[in-house]
């Protein structure tokens, strides 16, 4: 197995199709096609089945397309770490953040950072706190935006503030749907009772937290769908399925001017967001001032 028929399998896994994913590295597609084979004897699964003109992949393929990429980012860390032992000063910091954070705090501070380091790239990968906190754990990514809950006893922690945030960095709930939903709510704000009876939208990882501020307060939510990306539930917001209820720096992420936001009104049910780092990171020049830069 080869760097080469990774980065040629990650191709094909990203187009569907052979063709196109020698046409996107400039190549021809007869040793595309060897390649591929050759990688699937040497492990002896299919990585792939053929439906008409498509490639679907498999569940093995699925485990190698993970693998793969976390080996082709090690390899290019690789380079770039030998490479900048050169005269000419070149770094990369690698970040890998929850999508409130890549939109709203984390190109503002980039933009000054670039201004005292500007021969720094950047790479960021946005995804949720779950493949976060797995990317800085291998060393795939060199830091990590993440909210709470995570295990922070695990790794470096620096609370990330926000004008929207209170002096403890606490991150409070909001509700996201049309006029409505707020019949006889006339408050800024909603309770946990308003949402009574109510469809709720709810990010999987807030599922719990969300379930149990309601039966704390003696009922049951009725909960139409759980998932795990907050544009999907501002979309389902939109489509009018029901009220989405997530962290205010995810909700403010909504465009539509018809849908209204209300502050949930419940002590118990906030969280934080972190900057995060694996304990064992070498701490460069460039990464210390890149952490300095969200502490003040």
């Amino acid at each position: 197995m080869t760097l080469k028929q990774l980065e040629y399998f990650l191709a094909i896994a990203e187009t569907g199709n052979v063709t196109r994913a020698a046409a996107m590295l400039n190549l021809s597609q007869p040793p595309m096609s060897l390649q591929l084979k050759a990688l699937e004897e040497e492990l002896g699964v299919e990585l792939f089945v053929r439906e008409k003109k498509r490639l679907i992949i498999t569940d093995q393929g699925r485990m190698l397309e993970e693998h793969a990429r976390k080996i082709i980012s090690m390899a290019e860390k690789i380079t770039q770490d030998i490479q900048s032992v050169d005269a000419v000063p070149k770094k990369k910091l690698r970040i890998a953040a929850i999508s409130s954070v890549c939109y709203q705090k984390m190109p503002d501070v980039i933009h000054k950072f670039k201004r005292e380091y500007p021969y720094v790239e950047f790479e960021i990968f946005e995804t949720d706190t779950l493949s976060v906190i797995e990317m800085i754990s291998s060393y795939a990514a060199d830091f990590g935006f993440v909210r709470e809950p995570f295990n922070n006893a695990l790794y470096n922690t620096l609370p990330i503030n926000d004008a929207a945030m209170d002096d403890n960095h606490v991150d409070y709930f909001c509700s996201l749907a049309y006029g409505k939903y707020y019949e006889d709510l006339e408050a800024e704000t909603v309770s946990l009772h308003d949402f009574r009876n109510k469809p709720i939208i709810i990010h999987r990882r807030h599922y719990d937290m969300f379930v149990h501020a309601c039966k704390k307060n003696g009922f049951d939510p009725y909960i139409i769908c759980q998932n795990d990306s907050i544009w999907s539930s501002i979309r389902m917001a939109e489509l009018d399925i029901g009220i989405t209820v997530a962290p205010y720096t995810a909700i403010v992420l909504n465009t539509n001017p018809n849908l209204i936001i209300k502050k949930v009104n419940y002590p118990g049910l906030v969280t934080k967001t972190y900057l995060t780092w694996n304990r064992n990171l070498v701490m460069t020049r460039e990464i210390s001032a890149f952490i300095e830069h969200f502490r003040n």
